[in-house]
């Protein structure tokens, strides 16, 4: 009996590790050269998440769209990323730069061995990463490209595609916007009306230290000349649901229990908020730690990102530190959530100056900024559905991280069902993707699906 439970276990690895055949490797790049010489200067925000990646999966049924035919059409739209088709160029003594050199994005060719449907019944989550690349298994990084995109044709004729996106390039917001405009291309439609003022950057101030170190940092040693980091421990991802229904009743839940000096606070605090503050007690919680978990980062754009929409791809994320001093396992939601809107302080100014300074010194700056501490990412508005593909829009979307540290990291963002109903005018769900320490998930799953009934 041991003998066949071992084989059953053996050969559902087996079918797991099969599910996915990598075929063929090709690059593209843009239609003419962009010219000897030419760099894009990173930012100290870049730099600041050099280590760091964005992760897209798109799903679409039934499209029929070849390689080369996606990389002829879309030679001419990469004119207009330039960046994309660069090289990190790192010099002995001086700052980090992409080299313009046209080297491309790679496309990565691929076959899965089941149906859409087959895949999602599989429930879970880290089966998808065998549908998205992994910058963390480049070559030399003088020679990794900045943008993989792998498509992977399914059974039943769907099709998805995989995106990394290294952060020095954008946040996700760029990136999403980077995929939505590629969507046109493949039709035959263009624009070169790509405009973005050119960031600025604070002047280095290396004559005394930092006075205030940003919290939302964590020192990191990477491998190497590399921009690749050891693992260290076991990180898994979730991917949760939340329907317009269960969010209703999440308010509901939580402006009930609240003091009545409190009940106004409601009209303001978002679902983000809401979710965020939900997962910061479930995870203080788990890890048992009375006094810590008290400051988490959040992360949220900028501007707008309908504003983000052809534009240059850059780092534009507000990082906040949201501290309190009570007890976060023991606190009501609703306290939390406020406090995730009233007691955040913007600490981008300290990272820039951190940066510079660390630049001017040592010719360096190794740091992380997801999961430094538990980290939230407000990915609400993102107009993830934006990318169509021969007039379809994906069936399911969904962003993630590449290198998220121990802390652990959060993503909230729109989910794809859309109703007549809502809170605060929003009329769909949300999807919550928790990227944490392999033994925290199922624990967290526990919690959100006895307590709040989330799945």
């Amino acid at each position: 009996m041991v003998s066949s439970l071992l084989c059953s276990n053996m050969s559902k690895m087996a079918e797991h590790q099969n599910l996915v055949q990598i075929t063929r490797f090709t690059t593209a790049t843009t239609a003419t050269t962009t010219g000897d010489g030419k760099v894009h200067e990173l930012t100290a925000m870049d730099l600041a998440f050099k280590f760091h990646h964005i992760k897209g999966l798109y799903f679409f049924n039934n499209i029929h769209l070849e390689i080369f035919k996606m990389k002829e059409l879309t030679c001419q739209w990469l004119m207009s990323y330039a960046t994309t088709c660069g090289r990190i160029r790192v010099p002995e003594a001086g700052r980090p730069f992409i080299k313009l050199n046209d080297s491309g994005i790679r496309y990565i060719e691929a076959q899965a061995s089941t149906t859409i449907d087959e895949w999602f019944s599989m429930g879970g989550s880290d089966h998808q990463n065998k549908l998205v690349p992994d910058h963390a298994e480049g070559f030399e990084l003088s020679y990794t490209p900045l943008v993989l995109l792998q498509i992977t044709r399914f059974k039943c004729g769907g099709m998805s595609i995989g995106l990394s996106w290294a952060h020095v390039l954008g946040d996700m917001f760029s990136a999403i916007s980077f995929m939505n405009s590629m969507g046109p291309s493949l039709q035959g439609n263009y624009s070169s009306t790509l405009h973005l003022d050119t960031p600025s950057r604070p002047s280095p101030r290396c004559s005394r230290s930092v006075a205030k170190k940003p919290v939302s940092l964590k020192s990191a040693d990477p491998n190497n000349n590399s921009w690749t980091l050891p693992t260290t421990h076991k990180m898994a991802t979730h991917t949760f649901h939340l329907k317009s229904d269960q969010l209703v009743k999440l308010y509901s839940s939580t402006i009930h229990t609240q003091s009545s000096e409190d009940h106004n606070r409601s009209t303001y605090i978002r679902p983000f908020e809401l979710i965020s503050a939900v997962l910061w007690k479930c995870i203080a919680r788990i890890r048992e730690d009375q006094n810590g978990l008290k400051a988490v980062t959040l992360c949220t754009s900028k501007t707008n990102s309908k504003d983000r929409e052809k534009t240059i791809p850059y780092n534009g994320l507000e990082v906040d530190i949201a501290s309190v001093d009570f007890s976060v396992s023991e606190a009501d939601i609703m306290k939390l959530a406020s406090a995730l809107v009233e007691e955040k302080v913007e600490e981008n100014g300290m990272i820039e100056e951190m940066v510079e300074e660390a630049m001017a010194e040592q010719g360096k700056c190794d740091c992380i900024v997801y999961g430094a501490n538990l980290t939230f990412i407000n990915m609400e508005g993102a107009n993830v559905y934006g990318f169509v593909v021969q007039g379809q829009k994906p069936i399911f979307a969904r962003y993630s991280i590449g290198y998220v540290d121990e802390g652990g990291a959060i993503l909230v963002g729109d989910g794809p069902e859309i109703i007549n109903e809502g809170i605060n005018n929003n009329k769909n769900g949300r999807i919550v993707i928790a990227i944490l320490p392999e033994n925290e998930v199922e624990q967290l799953k526990n919690m959100l699906k006895l307590g709040y009934e989330i799945l």
